[in-house]
């Protein structure tokens, strides 16, 4: 997705540390894919993005209480992912990635109902909603996958 030209913090120091945190994480013993540290550092980048949005925003009380709900979602997606990567047995797994499928969607209500009330209309924001939906279907389908497997692996 890139750096959306928020804040002082170019895109090659988001991606130093992203990639800092992956480094650590595969340091302290977890084995991880490289897919599931690419949808880690994606879903962190996207919370990083959108606290940089919600800083944006104007200081009017309704588009504060949206973005701080946006950005309680997008830290939960984020924060959800990384826990269901380091889940302890295919149920637990399978429990915590319909967290973050359901946070995923949350977030892409909270974008839609920004640029419905015309604070989501400049172009950071539409990639925003694009990454909001983008990451929803990819976590909704890895979360249908993993249910289907669960119910073959006891069945």
């Amino acid at each position: 997705m890139g750096n959306l030209g928020f804040g002082n913090l170019s895109g090659n120091l988001i991606d130093l540390v992203i990639d800092g945190l992956a480094s650590l994480v595969r340091g302290a013993g977890a084995i991880v894919s490289e897919q599931s540290d690419a949808l880690r550092a994606r879903a962190t980048k996207f919370a990083l993005n959108v606290m940089r949005f919600v800083d944006g925003l104007p200081r009017e009380d309704h588009a504060q209480y949206l973005g701080r709900q946006l950005s309680r979602s997008a830290n939960s997606v984020a924060a959800n992912y990384r826990s269901a990567c380091r889940a302890r047995s295919r149920a637990e797994f399978v429990s915590r990635m319909g967290v973050v499928a359901e946070e995923s969607d949350e977030s892409a209500h909270w974008l839609d109902m920004l640029a419905a009330r015309g604070h989501a209309a400049n172009f950071s924001a539409q990639q925003l909603r694009t990454e909001a939906h983008e990451l929803e279907a990819i976590f909704s389908a890895s979360h249908h996958t993993a249910r289907r497997n669960l119910r073959q692996h006891r069945g």
